[in-house]
Parts: structure tokens; sequence; C-alpha cells
């Protein structure tokens, strides 16, 4: 009987602390006001900020373009973290900015719409939405931050907006179901694993807009079977074509002068690859496990 009571205890305490926990990832802070919507709570302070959320029964939540007199210009960190009852959320007209985490965790969210209104989307706002299957990004972001959409294991695809110039590191790591990406010629820069891992990805072209492509950047994208590469890209780094078993032919861009370590290793199926007369450096194992290279 002892047993079962201290048991019964331990488990209400650590129910408690995971309340306690979810509760304060979402609060706001001290003075903050509060708005009941939708069945949850809403927490925003006087400068027009939405600063926390608890969520209620309801799956879809409408943010108001003004509470009281106050006008919401954003949208602050971990806001809706992990609100896993959400599937639908609409974001007004005039708010400027989405913080780091935004929206992560948000599992059940399936589509949005970020308005043209938003400037600046914050890293991992998007992570580990699981079933988001479609997202219409703001056409006046310049940054796909980092890990903004990790892990969102169902979207298909992705067009990204003109202006944007950078797309940073792990930003759409590990999306499984991305099938398509349209990257425009704004964009100079890919970071480091921007796409590992998105097996379905089977065709890419980096514009010749691009000068840097970071290491590991499309590696283990093993649907991958047709890529074209930035005439700009003056080094392929580490690993960033590792394992796209799909790959057959490849073209390496005249200005390049380097291939780095593992560059293209575990490409099964590379049959061709032409390399120009200026890469002066093809380091360590960078064909290692390409078993059908039969043409350099």
């Amino acid at each position: 009987m002892k047993k079962k009571f201290l048991a019964m205890l331990l488990l209400a305490v650590l129910l408690a602390m995971s309340m306690a926990q979810a509760v304060w990832a979402r609060v706001g802070s001290p003075g903050d006001l509060q708005y009941e919507i939708d069945g949850g709570v809403l927490y925003y302070n006087t400068e027009g900020k939405v600063t926390g959320y608890v969520e209620g029964a309801n799956s879809e939540l409408v943010i108001p373009a003004e509470i009281n007199g106050v006008k919401i210009k954003s949208l602050g960190g971990m806001v809706f973290d992990q609100s896993s009852n959400l599937s639908s959320i609409l974001i007004p007209d005039g708010i400027i900015s989405i913080d780091g985490r935004a929206f992560s965790g948000c599992s059940k969210l399936k589509n949005l719409i970020i308005p043209d209104s938003v400037t600046s989307i914050g890293w991992g706002a998007f992570q580990n939405c699981l079933e988001l299957t479609e997202i219409t990004l703001s056409k006046n972001i310049t940054v796909i931050e980092q890990f903004t959409f990790e892990r969102c294991d169902n979207l298909k695809n992705i067009d990204i907006p003109n202006g944007v110039i950078a797309i940073e590191r792990y930003a759409f790591a590990r999306c499984p179901g991305l099938e398509s990406v349209n990257i425009p010629n704004t964009v100079t820069s890919i970071g480091e694993g921007a796409f590992v891992h998105c097996k379905s990805l089977a065709d890419v072209t980096i514009p010749n807009s691009v000068r840097e492509l970071g290491g590991a950047a499309f590696a283990s994208c093993t649907g991958l079977t047709k890529i074209s590469i930035s005439e700009d890209i003056t080094k392929i780094g580490e690993e960033t074509f590792l394992n796209c078993r799909g790959l057959v032919n490849v073209i390496i861009p005249e200005k390049a002068t380097a291939i780095g370590n593992w560059a293209f290793a575990g490409c099964a199926s590379l049959k061709s690859i032409s390399i120009p007369k200026n890469v002066l450096t093809i380091s360590q194992d960078c064909f290692v496990d390409c078993d059908n290279l039969t043409e350099v």
C-alpha cells in the first residue's frame, strides 16, 4: 500500500512539473496583458508583441490584428512552441516579425500563410512541425534562418521568394517528404546541411547567383537524380553531395578550384563527372564508394 501511494505521489509530482514547464514555456513576462481567445489565452505587451500562449481545446486560432487598442506587430520566441492541438493558425497582416521557435513543435499544424508584412522569421520558427504540408512565405523576407523548417516531415514543396539572399545552415534539414524547392536567383549562399536528408528531392537547380555552398548542403538526398550547380561556385565543400545515391551525371562549374573531402562519396549511381582544368585540389576520399564511376 505504501509503495502504491509513493508511486502515485511521484506520478503527481512529475505531472505537476511537466505542466509547470509547459506553462513556463508559453506565458508572458510579469506585467504582460492577457486576452482570452478561442478557448485559450494570449499574452501580449503594450508594444504589440505576443509573448505567450496557453492553448485551449480549439484546434483553430485566429491571431487578432489588434487587441484592446494595441496593434499586434510581432510574435515572440517560443510563443506557440509545442502547441500540439493547433492545426490551423491565421496570422494577420501587420505582423512584422516572427521570433525564433515561435511555432516549433506544433505537430498538427497543416498549412500556414505568412503575410507580406513579415520581414523577419527567427531560427527554428517551424522546426518539428511534423504535419506541415504547405507554407506560403512572405515576399519581404531576406533570409531563411537556420533550422527554420528542420524536421517538417510532410512539407512537399517550397517556393523561396525573390529577395531572399541566404538559406542558412540546416534550414530544411531532415524534411523527408520535400519533393521540390524553387531557389530564386537572388540567393547568394546556401549554408551547411541546408537540405541534408531531404530524400525525396529529385531535381535541384542552384542558380548562378549562389557563390557559397556549405558542406553537406545536399548530403543524403538519396532521391536526387539531377543537380545543376551555379557557375559562380568556386569550391564544392566537404560532404556536399555525400550519399546522393541517385546522381548519375555531374558537371563541376568552370570557376571551381577545389573539391572537398567526401564531396561525392557514396554516390553509388554516379557514372560520369566533368571536372574543369581550374580544379587544383581534389581532396581525400572525394569519390569513395562511387563504384559505377567510369568517366572523369
